[in-house]
């Protein structure tokens, strides 16, 4: 089993490769933007760490938002594109989720969308559905004791707040492991206002 996980979606550009022996080869940079120029590199890099091909991959895993629009189809087309020849499964994992791994339960993630609204969703053990809210219902989101994790927390929540975390690329791999493959699409929740952007440059062989 060898993995590969890729985040696009937030300011930060991540990649990673978890292997069947259980290591991991990971490289993150939070870059604002340019996403689509520097993933294919980023990939490059952890597969030559690793010491694979893509064509040893087994398995392929991405964020789809959401976030920046563009962002999250760079990612999808990215990982769309080493899937199809080579009849890979795709997990897809929205950028909410992938915030909550690792964290304890229950925890409230929020990513500021600007115009006054943040991407909310909380996680407690029971199901949960995204959702772009209002700041002011963002914070009544948050209930006591709940862990607070995401971008842009000071904004939404009106007062001094953690620094933002971006989705960590080897939580992804190790996720992808257990979850069910599926076609991946961009999560918007609300209407893009960007033209999208492809990945550039030469996918890894």
């Amino acid at each position: 089993m060898a993995v590969l996980a890729v985040d696009t979606c937030l300011a930060a550009c991540s990649a990673a490769v978890l292997r069947g022996e259980g290591e991991s080869f990971a490289r993150s940079e939070r870059i604002g933007t340019g996403h689509a120029e520097r993933i294919a590199p980023m990939v490059r890099e952890v597969l030559e760490e690793a010491g694979l091909r893509a064509s040893e991959l087994t398995r392929l895993c991405v964020t789809v938002g959401p976030g920046s629009f563009m962002g999250a189809r760079v990612g999808i087309s990215l990982v769309k594109g080493l899937a199809l020849p080579r009849r890979l499964p795709i997990v897809a994992i929205s950028t909410l989720e992938a915030l909550a791994l690792g964290g304890a339960r229950p925890i409230t993630v929020l990513i500021d969308a600007r115009r006054g609204q943040a991407y909310a969703q909380r996680f407690s053990g029971g199901p949960s559905e995204p959702a772009v809210l209002p700041y002011d219902e963002a914070r009544r989101l948050v209930r006591p004791g709940d862990a607070v994790r995401g971008v842009g927390l000071a904004a939404i929540l009106g007062r001094a707040a953690p620094e933002d975390v971006f989705p960590h690329p080897v939580r992804l791999a190790e996720r992808a492991l257990a979850a069910v493959p599926a076609r991946p699409a961009p999560l918007y929740l609300r209407e893009p206002d960007a033209k999208p952007q492809a990945a550039s440059g030469v996918l890894p062989s």
